[in-house]
């Protein structure tokens, strides 16, 4: 149901949120220093797979109505490629990383109006990038040679099985 979804992903949020507090908070009256341990808040952590699955399992659910229906079939091709942009170490290290510190010196409301400002401006910018390498793709005809070339290698490896046989 709807409502064991919800409370399966607070449960999740809250755990995550919970550990991290915790362990900081302890790390620091041990050690006397703050040490950032964030193993629940890895995409693999199982908090964040729970979260993940009950927000799966919440949106699956979801009808939507026309105009979101094509705006949704629109960008989703474009999901993973945001991902993998903004992820990749290098993007991650030299673009993304410690540039949004000043968000937390601004008041809650416009912290938030911050942050899914810069969310939807990075899945746009992504989605950009990936709609300019589609169309180089294509415009290189990128699928015909892999085709071609998968072909030549399959060729290839049948004719030497074929002498091998022999």
């Amino acid at each position: 149901s709807n409502i064991k979804c919800v409370l399966l992903y607070l449960a999740g949020v809250f755990l995550t949120f919970g550990h991290k507090i915790v362990v900081e908070y302890y790390n620091f009256k041990v050690n006397g220093e703050m040490v950032n341990e964030g193993s629940l808040i890895k995409y693999t952590s199982p908090t964040m797979v729970l979260c993940a699955t009950a927000l799966l399992c919440l949106f699956a659910k979801v009808r939507f109505k026309d105009g979101m229906k094509k705006l949704t079939a629109t960008f989703s091709p474009y999901a993973f490629s945001v991902y993998l942009i903004h992820t990749a170490p290098f993007v991650w290290s030299k673009v993304m990383k410690n540039r949004f510190e000043l968000y937390a010196e601004f008041n809650p409301i416009l912290m938030l109006l911050a942050v899914f400002g810069t969310a939807i401006g990075i899945f746009l910018l992504c989605s950009l990038i990936d709609f300019v390498r589609i169309k180089i793709f294509r415009i290189l005809k990128i699928k015909e040679l892999s085709l071609k070339l998968e072909d030549a290698i399959n060729n290839f490896q049948y004719k030497k099985s074929e002498t091998t046989k022999i």
